[in-house]
């Protein structure tokens, strides 16, 4: 087992115990005596194995973008935006009998 395989079944949360126990599994076995090989076709080559961190960094992207938008609601709501409400038949007949004093007019 080569150290960037180590490196890697460490980094997807295994074990030195667990590697232990595999390596410890691949003793190699004695091979038996060659014989003439037949014609193969062309090997394929294998397909690179689905890279951990890709995976890791799309997740951490979408909390990012979650916290990001959370933060922008807390903006949102903490701002000094007046939101009109709405007048109830109660305001309106208070206006109606004590009309509200404006500043700096007549």
């Amino acid at each position: 087992m080569t150290v960037d395989e180590i490196l890697k079944l460490g980094a997807m949360g295994y074990t030195k115990d667990d590697i232990e126990a595999m390596s410890a599994e691949q003793k190699p076995e004695p091979e038996p005596a060659k014989e003439p090989e037949p014609a193969k076709e062309p090997e394929k080559e294998p397909e690179p194995a689905a890279d951990p961190t890709k995976d890791l960094l799309k997740f951490m992207a979408g909390e990012f973008e979650k916290l990001n938008k959370s933060i922008q609601d807390a903006n949102i709501l903490g701002s000094n935006i007046e939101i009109p409400k709405e007048k109830t038949a109660e305001d309106v007949l208070a206006e109606l009998i004590a009309p509200p004093k404006h500043k700096g007019g007549k």
